[in-house]
């Protein structure tokens, strides 16, 4: 807790001074690093970095690192952000002294150290650490594709570093080692996978390492067995280590660059990334690089505790989807072949489908278009990579340069949509929009492992809603595939074609028919028609991670129909009123109430608009905010899941949320600081006041926009034409008249003439 108290002493003395400047020394990188609370990891890396040079602590939590383990068992090259399931954590790397006379291949926590957060130091592209058992120092910093790292040994003959690839979370099927006395080089490669118990999933990573000075020693193991001297080892049960003798020179340095591609690949990266020594050089880099980023956003006043939790959401936001092609463009694509990325462009990977349509790519598009935009191409070419039937379809959930298919619906149409209504628009829209409406035609696919993209397509089609005789999760299977309708009407519609847009958002209707009006809520239905019984809109059945006292109101694209055929204004008031009585921060999929850790919830407060009651909106959001996030490492509710959580809060402390699919707007709510300024890639800059602004005075009393008054609790992108100056007066007290007359009511996008 110290340095957190000295942290928020040295914000407050800046924020008083005027906007921030330098955001990278607002980031806490500890924040969400409880398992269950983000799943975030503290290592180095810069925004969108294939590189994430990491902690692993001895549990080997989801993402290597928890912040609740008193020990750690190496320095990974390869995470994947706030994700639910083991995943990646690549290629650790252990310093340790002594005897090397077990194998970590079969004793995994054999040269772990305890250290203490006393020791610990972590901001954006940096890290540090005391391992106290072997008092080793090590610090690392990081450019996109390498990273250099400092070993401070203690005076020792026998310093050492061991690479053990089944340090990972999850075991390596395949890979080789290779140690290099004369250049003093590690270089090769490990073969992984099965990503959420994805039995066909699997990836390759490569590597390269280098250090300024000679070995001692050097050796492997094969499982068990300690070779000395080889320098050599293969297969999945293989390890391998470097001795120095730090007796009169205790600082080891060590360079390390990673591929998709080859090991080749590797060493170019890391030659053309860090061509010499300077590791502080590449620190103010990535730093550099980081303030970059985050000031596309600078704010003024608010509490430093929010502060710092407004900048580190923003932070984790940036973490992935990752740059995955080397510096001569070369990337291995969904095919397995070796591809090449335009010149000026990048091909991220990893894609958190079904969690980050909702947040990152509304934030990306607005705030960083040429990566949202490049995502996107990313996304062409994987549906023209894949081989099998000539390929087609969009990923789920992608990890790396294959389809996962974890979890449903059909999200990369929705996270175009909305990147591209928000300004992400540097790629071939027409192709992808043909993409789009040839795959929700016809079932196509993605991937190295024959998956289908749109599952149950035809009886979708067939039935006109998803029955629950006919596929799991039939509920809120229905309100994926119809938002995701909704979104690929959107791109015809930008584009001209009309016959499809039509298609499509009638197609988008087909939740409804899942709404029983007796009832006023989601309820499972059969082919023939009839509603499941009993009904019971707590239970899980019939949904993904959810309920239908959750899921009912996310339909955002038909709002005013669904407050229709669920009761009216006065009965839907009274449910959301239920529903969000209480906060919970988990993944109780039976819960009565809002599950502030988990996206089916992320766009329920604002529904209170749509109600002509935006008080509400102002006031519950206000508290989900306050009450579920926190400058502390369980500080984020529920898994960050790629940063669409992150997303979620840097969106509600601006004071909007975008709501709807595939339109450029916000659902106004209520701004937590007193000012923002947004600076645009375009030149435009977007100015927020909040006066009176505070964590007690969340709701809206007047607004107005370039001067004049504004009523309504939608902002469309337009209404800030090339620039705009956006004014709050806040208040401790609801303003029942403000944004309530029917005037005001946000849109509502249903078939009609």
């Amino acid at each position: 807790m110290k340095k957190y108290v000295v942290l928020l002493l040295l914000i407050s003395r800046s924020l008083n001074a005027g906007l921030t400047a330098d955001p990278t020394s607002y980031v806490n990188p500890f924040v969400g690093t409880v398992p269950g609370s983000g799943n975030t990891y503290p290592g180095s890396q810069v925004p969108f970095g294939m590189i994430s040079w990491s902690p692993h602590t001895l549990d080997r939590s989801a993402v290597g690192y928890n912040y609740n383990n008193n020990r750690i068992n190496g320095f990974g090259l390869v995470h994947s952000s706030g994700v639910g399931c083991d995943a990646t954590c690549e290629l650790p790397f252990i310093p340790c002294t002594g005897d090397l006379d077990k194998s970590p291949v079969t004793v995994p926590d054999a040269y772990s150290s305890v250290y203490s957060h006393t020791n610990e130091t972590a901001r954006p592209g940096y890290y540090s650490v005391l391992l106290a058992t072997w008092d080793i120092n090590f610090e690392n910093t990081v450019k996109a594709r390498s990273g250099i790292a400092h070993i401070n040994f203690p005076a020792t003959s026998k310093g050492n570093l061991i690479l053990n690839p089944n340090g990972n979370t999850h075991g390596v099927w395949d890979g080789a080692i290779v140690i290099n006395p004369t250049n003093r080089t590690i270089t090769g490669w490990v073969k992984s996978g099965g990503f959420c118990q994805s039995p066909t999933n699997d990836y390759t990573v490569y590597f390269a390492a280098c250090f300024d000075r000679a070995f001692q020693t050097s050796g492997t193991w094969q499982n068990d067995t300690k070779k000395e001297g080889c320098n050599l080892a293969n297969g999945a049960g293989m390890a391998g280590y470097v001795t120095f003798d730090c007796t009169a020179s205790r600082l080891v340095s060590m360079k390390v660059g990673i591929s998709f591609v080859s090991v080749e690949n590797a060493t170019l990266n890391l030659d053309a990334e860090i061509q010499d020594w300077n590791f502080s050089a590449v620190k103010k880099s990535a730093d550099k690089n980081w303030n970059d980023r985050l000031n596309r956003i600078q704010i003024k006043g608010g509490s430093p505790e929010d502060t710092i939790i407004f900048y580190t959401a923003l932070y984790h936001s940036l973490m992935m989807p990752s740059i995955y092609e080397d510096v001569n463009g070369q990337y291995r694509g969904m095919d397995d072949a070796v591809h090449t990325v335009l010149p000026g462009h990048h091909f991220l990977a990893t894609y958190s489908g079904w969690d980050t349509y909702r947040t990152q790519a509304q934030l990306w598009g607005w705030l960083y278009p040429d990566m949202a935009s490049d995502f996107c191409s990313s996304f062409l070419s994987m549906a023209r990579q894949t081989q099998y039937k000539s390929g087609g379809g969009l990923p789920l959930w992608s990890l790396l340069n294959d389809e996962t298919r974890i979890m449903n619906g059909y999200p990369a149409a929705i996270y175009i949509a909305n990147a591209f209504a928000f300004g992400a628009t540097n790629f071939d829209v027409t192709a992808l929009r043909d993409v789009m409406v040839d795959s929700g035609k016809n079932q196509r696919w993605c991937g190295r492992n024959v998956h289908v993209t749109w599952d149950y397509l035809p009886e979708y089609e067939q039935y006109g809603y998803c029955p629950c005789d006919a596929m799991e999760a039939s509920c809120s299977r229905n309100v994926e595939y119809s938002v995701a309708d909704f979104a690929i009407a959107q791109m015809c519609r930008t584009t001209g074609d009309r016959e499809n847009y039509r298609y499509f958002l009638n197609r988008s209707q087909n939740v409804f028919q899942l709404i029983n009006p007796d009832l006023g809520y989601l309820q499972r239905r059969n082919k023939d028609g009839a509603w499941v019984k009993p009904f019971d809109r707590f239970s899980g059945d019939g949904f993904t991670e959810g309920n239908s006292a959750q899921y009912t109101w996310t339909i955002p694209h038909s709002l005013n129909k669904l407050i229709r055929l669920t009761g009216g204004k006065a009965k839907v008031e009274a449910k959301l009123d239920e529903l969000t009585s209480q906060l919970a921060n988990g993944y109780d999929y039976t819960s009565k109430y809002y599950e502030a850790g988990n996206e089916p919830c992320f766009g329920v407060m604002p529904v209170y608009n749509w109600l002509q009651k935006p008080w509400k909106a102002e006031d519950k959001m206000r508290t989900v905010m306050l009450t579920c996030f926190a400058n502390q490492p369980n500080g984020i509710p529920g898994d960050d899941d790629s940063g669409a959580m992150s997303a979620w809060y840097v969106f509600g402390a601006l004071g909007w949320y975008p709501e709807v699919p595939g339109i450029g707007g916000f659902s106004v709510l209520s701004p937590l600081f007193p000012k923002a300024v947004i600076h645009l890639p375009s030149g435009k800059v977007i100015t927020i006041t909040a006066q009176n602004a505070s964590r007690q005075a969340r709701y809206v009393q007047k607004m107005e926009i370039n001067g004049k008054p504004y009523s309504r609790p939608w902002l469309p992108l337009d209404q800030l034409g090339p620039g705009a100056s956006i004014k709050f007066i806040m208040g401790t007290v609801p303003n029942p008249d403000w944004g309530t007359a029917a005037a005001d009511l946000p849109p509502s996008f249903e078939p009609g003439p």
